[in-house]
């Protein structure tokens, strides 16, 4: 879905903020071409993990080769980049994207702060392979079931201590009535939507959401997020717009403090760290 580029008429969304549109090479952060230059020139160690057939076309093979050292020079330019105050989320959704999350959990864990899944079977799989790393579940906390396979499900990702993500008042009451079943503080992170026009609570919306969730006992409102939708075009000019909203909403929904906000995917990584 193409997102509307044009700023909308909300006067909060022009909240002044430090100017962050920097080069990549400003940042001390390289392109994305460069960061994996190091590992293409051979100047990093080529240990690799797996090398497994992924297709067949034709009677031809296509094959990936994981690179634990290429992994660890990635990150590492990430960490320099980002600096000591920011965490670091792997999205491992869809099997590490069809690289092998039996592969590289053990790699990954020790390079990350938390880990990021699609749906709630992604999320037990990560606990049944023994991972207790904090984990967020994109998928709207009641957007994949209904009724007592609903209802299972929350109890079950409470007591794995999964975090749900909350776009909507009715996934929060349905939350906390699984955490009052299973007797354990249920963790959301808000997402709101700021332009990307594919998930999240609308901003009209989300001042309401944030105050609901924190006056529900029941449930711990840990984090925010939102998802820029065009961070890897080279004018950042609507990525800045979405991160203005996103903050102003926080900053209208009783503020930054406490929480974990995250709106950086790959791209802006690299572009505005």
């Amino acid at each position: 879905m193409t997102p509307d580029r044009t700023p909308d008429s909300d006067a909060n969304a022009d909240m002044d903020l430090d100017p962050i549109a920097r080069s990549p090479q400003a940042n001390g952060m390289p392109s994305a071409d460069a960061i994996d230059a190091d590992a293409r020139r051979g100047s990093v160690p080529a240990d690799v993990l797996s090398s497994h057939s992924a297709a067949s076309l034709g009677g031809s093979y296509l094959k990936a080769e994981i690179s634990a050292s290429a992994i660890r020079h990635n990150m590492s330019l990430i960490r320099a980049a980002v600096g000591t105050t920011a965490q670091v989320c792997s999205v491992v959704k869809a099997n590490c994207y069809g690289h092998g999350l039996a592969t590289l959990l053990n790699l990954l864990e020790g390079l990350t702060d938390f880990f990021g899944v699609a749906t709630p079977e992604e999320a037990i799989v990560l606990r049944q392979m023994g991972c207790l790393k904090p984990t967020l579940m994109f998928l709207p906390a009641c957007g994949w079931a209904t009724g007592r396979e609903l209802r299972q499900a929350l109890d079950r990702l409470i007591v794995e201590n999964v975090t749900f993500t909350l776009v909507h008042k009715d996934e929060l009451r349905a939350i906390a009535e699984a955490s009052r079943r299973v007797g354990i503080e249920a963790k959301v992170h808000i997402m709101v939507d700021t332009g990307m026009g594919r998930g999240g609570a609308p901003v009209e919306d989300s001042i309401d959401l944030f105050r609901a969730a924190r006056n529900e006992s029941a449930v711990a409102l840990t984090g925010a997020y939102t998802h820029f939708a065009t961070a890897d075009d080279g004018d950042q000019e609507f990525t800045r717009h979405q991160l203005n909203r996103f903050l102003n909403v926080v900053d209208l929904s009783g503020g930054r403090e406490g929480l974990v906000l995250h709106a950086a995917n790959s791209a802006a990584t690299i572009a505005m760290p």
